[in-house]
């Protein structure tokens, strides 16, 4: 026998799950008790003739309740809605839920587990529901708990089941569904008097705006006399108006994304008008918030549009002249070519921005001397290449302190200066005055 055979002899009786004395198949009481260490879960096991046969449980607080052992009506109802449903997740007292499954005509229930975070007054509730001290709640959330549910069933049931629709199938009983049908009816019969939705044609003409990047043609869409109404998405005014916001800046972020606009800043500008319509106090400051967050949107695909666009331009190859063509002199060409490299040079500072700019690094990645490059800058833009990236810096700079709350420090280290001392030196020749003070002067408020 090897060493390494020697090594991990003494591990072999572990290496298997051992026999169940008390489930089948043997594998089960396994398989709960890793459920057990991943959801922290405590579980119930009973035989076919309702007797307890395995009590398991992550741990215990001392004194705790057991709604299982001291009220017999409850736990029949558990373990008779897993006979009949084979399995099954209920609510009991609001956030508490129960689960189970039926394996080979035994029950295992899991619970009680709380959606959210533990709250003594709730376990106190259950506790006199349920004729005992308050139960050790166990923190989960509902496809974690379902999900462990399905795997038990699919492995010993051979019975896969979809994870939404066994959450829905749980959740949506015959008074939701009623109540559902009722408020259709309702909104049906609003519409036959005369008070329809607007036609979707506004919202798709809106839309394609922001995706085209046309403010202006987004203004004429909103301002269109569409007939009807937006809708009612909640019984209070004011939350129905931010429900309906809050659905068109994510719209809006969307197709502005479909327009170019990179995923992460349309992202950003949504969140930021989303918590401003959650902070609106009336509806009309709902529908200003609302309608600058579209205007917004379509102003960054168009900014976006005309960057790419001079990328593309910039970077093409020349058209092929004719040797003969007189439209073109020497000088001229020699002008355009000018044109073209400082057009480069500045795009190469716009995409480099948040990088250590320096002549040695434009030169190395754009492939030109740094005499030639720094000579025709300063020559055609009237300010040194070097000045030139300060500046645009101190523009981005600018921006972050009106339209964000990063410290001073943060934008700092985004821009990539050497030392916030040398951010705000090199703020003040630019702007006069120091960061914090810019931005107690500029800062906007949606």
């Amino acid at each position: 026998m090897s060493e390494e055979d020697l090594h991990l002899d003494w591990l072999e009786p572990f290496i298997q799950p051992r026999a169940s004395t008390v489930l089948v198949p043997q594998q089960l009481e396994y398989y709960i008790k890793l459920i057990i260490q991943m959801l922290h879960i405590q579980v119930h096991c009973y035989k076919d003739d309702g007797t307890l046969a395995l009590k398991l449980a992550y741990s215990m607080a001392d004194g705790a309740g057991d709604p299982l052992g001291s009220d017999d009506d409850f736990r029949r109802q558990l373990v008779t809605q897993a006979q009949q449903e084979k399995v099954f997740i209920t609510s009991d007292h609001g956030p508490i839920v129960y689960g189970g499954l039926t394996v080979h005509s035994q029950v295992i229930i899991f619970g009680p587990v709380i959606i959210g975070t533990p709250q003594d007054d709730i376990a106190r509730l259950h506790g006199l529901r349920h004729h005992c001290a308050p139960a050790y709640l166990t923190k989960g959330d509902v496809p974690s708990f379902c999900s462990a549910l399905l795997l038990l069933n699919s492995v010993f049931n051979k019975e896969d089941l979809s994870l939404n629709a066994f959450i829905a199938r749980s959740f949506l009983n015959a008074t939701i569904l009623k109540s559902l049908d009722r408020k259709i009816s309702d909104i049906t019969a609003l519409n036959i008097e005369g008070q329809p939705h607007h036609p979707l044609s506004m919202e798709t003409r809106v839309l394609e705006n922001i995706r085209l990047g046309d403010p202006d043609k987004l203004m004429e869409s909103l301002d269109y006399p569409y007939p009807g109404r937006r809708g009612t998405l909640a019984t209070d005014i004011l939350r129905s108006e931010k429900n309906i916001g809050i659905i068109d800046v994510t719209l809006s972020a969307r197709a502005a994304i479909s327009g170019g606009l990179e995923v992460e800043r349309a992202y950003v500008v949504a969140d930021a008008f989303i918590l401003q319509v959650e902070d609106a106090k009336t509806p009309q400051e709902v529908f200003a918030v609302k309608t600058a967050a579209q205007l917004r949107f379509a102003q960054l695909v168009k900014e976006h549009s005309g960057l790419a666009e001079d990328y593309l331009k910039l970077n093409q190859p020349p058209l092929p002249q004719a040797p003969d063509s007189m439209d073109v002199s020497p000088n001229r060409a020699a002008q355009e070519r000018q044109d073209k490299i400082v057009a480069t040079i500045k795009n190469y500072v716009q995409r480099s921005i948040h990088t250590k700019l320096s002549i040695d690094a434009i030169s190395r990645d754009l492939k030109l001397s740094k005499a030639y490059m720094q000579r025709i800058f300063r020559q055609k833009e009237h300010i040194s290449l070097m000045r030139y990236c300060r500046h645009e810096k101190i523009k981005v700079a600018q921006q972050l302190l009106r339209d964000s709350d990063y410290s001073i420090a943060e934008i700092t280290e985004m821009l990539n200066f050497c030392s916030q001392s040398h951010f705000t030196q090199c703020f003040r020749k630019e702007v006069g005055i120091t960061p914090d003070i810019y931005r107690l002067k500029h800062k906007v408020t949606i």
